[in-house]
């Protein structure tokens, strides 16, 4: 029963990271196709998205996302150990 607990919890944590690398990568695209409302829309889902979350950030995660360092948190979120 714990151990079921604990998946669904870790399969929930996997699932929120990668909503916030999907935002993440969207917010910092630089192919070249910029649509400026889908750049609207995609901040305020990031912005949402940090709202509902903001208390299960690390210290360092919250602070670029709160300075809107989207490059750096996307950096962040792809290797922690990072040095930004």
């Amino acid at each position: 029963m714990l151990e079921e607990c604990c998946d669904l919890l870790y399969v929930s944590l996997l699932m929120e990271t990668d909503s916030l690398k999907k935002l993440l990568i969207q917010i910092t695209d630089r192919s070249g196709d910029f649509d400026s409302e889908g750049f609207v829309e995609t901040l305020k889902e990031l912005d949402a998205y940090f709202e509902k979350h903001k208390d299960s950030f690390s210290p360092k995660m919250k602070h670029y996302l709160e300075n809107r360092g989207y490059i750096k948190a996307l950096a962040h979120l792809e290797d922690p150990k990072n040095k930004c």
